[in-house]
């Protein structure tokens, strides 16, 4: 009768098993664009990701709360790559 004999290896803890490199990778960053129609008394802006899909449309008051509003909107959206302002002409 032939036996066959099959090498036994010791179970290692989890924190040791290999990981797989697909669950390791970084998630690309979100880069955004900002474009803002300003007029007398609020902005409006929109924003588009770096494959130009729009992300949102906000408006805010012309005063100093306003732009911090735009700016905090903004960067909750991803990294803030640039901000482009039409001008009003006035």
């Amino acid at each position: 009768m032939l036996s066959a004999v099959w090498p036994v290896r010791a179970a290692r803890p989890s924190h040791e098993l290999e990981r797989d490199d697909m669950a390791t990778m970084p998630q690309p960053q979100r880069l955004v664009t900002v474009g803002v129609d300003s007029h007398k008394d609020v902005h409006v802006a929109a924003a588009v990701d770096q494959l130009g899909r729009v992300l949102g449309t906000t408006q805010a008051p012309t005063t100093l709360g306003g732009y911090r509003q735009l700016e905090r909107w903004a960067q909750g959206l991803g990294q803030v790559e640039r901000f482009g302002i039409e001008g009003t002409g006035s």
